[in-house]
């Protein structure tokens, strides 16, 4: 009786072993999909920070401002920008653009004076009426729900001729930009090639086309960026038809051209469930995350500290 005993217990125990073994062996695979060793690093991981409100279950864009987080609802959601806390997400103001419809806002940027809200998810590639609300920052109040309106800038993508819908096929959906200097700088998220391309955009109010100057292979579809004072830039994303998100970090470029100098990518299969879409700088070297809700995740928001991805 000892005897069968003691071989069940080593039964249970190579069970055990096999099923983690099986585990570690799938996220190794994950993460082997579009890597090029040289610049992935799996050694820093997300960390769950708070699960967001109902009344952003699909977080979108994300910013930090005065010591707090914005962040917006996708398409159909109301046309305002949400202020919540760093500690426990909870919503504590309202910003509603009366002369704004949300028909599929995707992003956020912010500079000294303005924030600024990307009308720019274009999943069949077939829009003609991007535009992103230009919002001054002297209009929001410190506490309570306000209601103001925007100055719009209207665009259209210097290269795209053919607007047929090409539904989750186009190379001309975007939902992340930023602002540096004088200028707004869009990254696309490319459905067919999961490369983006950066287009360069005045904030002037009024009709304006958008400048491609550059494009970058990033083995994933783009959906947020921000970048810091130092000039580092990051973008989020995350791989078609895998879901697992994608980070990617560029830094000691020359100018505008943001892929010409180090670049750094982290793929992140721990948070494999959760739809990235926003990320915003809290400090150098460490970002929020936000992820909206999907059928297996709520809407949440993770932080990250890439410190080490520099000095790797």
């Amino acid at each position: 009786m000892r005897k069968i005993r003691s071989n069940y217990n080593l039964l249970i125990l190579f069970l055990i072993v096999s099923i983690f073994e099986c585990m570690a062996c799938n996220k190794k695979n994950v993460c082997s999909q579009n890597e090029d060793p040289q610049d992935t690093f799996k050694s820093v991981l997300p960390k769950h920070e708070f699960f967001l409100s109902n009344d952003l279950d699909e977080t979108s864009g994300l910013i930090f401002y005065n010591g707090y987080l914005f962040s917006h609802n996708d398409s159909r959601g109301n046309a305002a920008i949400y202020r919540f806390d760093t500690i426990n997400g909870e919503i504590n103001q309202t910003i509603t653009i009366t002369n704004a419809t949300n028909n599929d806002w995707e992003a956020l940027a912010i500079d000294d004076n303005f924030i600024y809200i990307g009308e720019f998810g274009n999943n069949g590639g077939n829009r003609k009426d991007l535009k992103i609300y230009k919002l001054a920052k002297d209009q929001i109040p410190e506490n309570g729900d306000v209601s103001v309106q925007a100055d719009i800038i209207n665009f259209n993508f210097s290269d795209q001729s053919d607007f047929s819908n090409a539904f989750r096929e186009t190379d001309f959906d975007c939902e992340a930009f930023i602002s540096k200097g004088e200028y707004l700088y869009l990254f696309s998220k490319n459905w067919s090639t999961q490369k983006t391309k950066v287009y360069k955009l005045s904030k002037a109010a009024g009709t304006h086309e958008a400048q491609k100057i550059d494009e970058f292979d990033v083995g994933c579809m783009i959906t947020g960026a921000d970048i810091y004072e130092d000039g580092s830039l990051v973008l989020i994303g995350y791989i078609k038809d895998e879901w697992v998100p994608v980070f990617w970090l560029f830094y000691d470029y020359s100018g505008e051209r943001f892929f010409s100098g180090k670049h750094k990518k982290l793929l992140m299969p721990e948070i494999v469930s959760s739809q990235t879409e926003g990320i915003s700088f809290v400090k150098k070297n460490r970002v929020f995350i936000s992820g909206e809700k999907t059928r297996i995740s709520k809407q949440r928001v993770f932080s990250l500290n890439f410190e080490k991805l520099k000095a790797d």
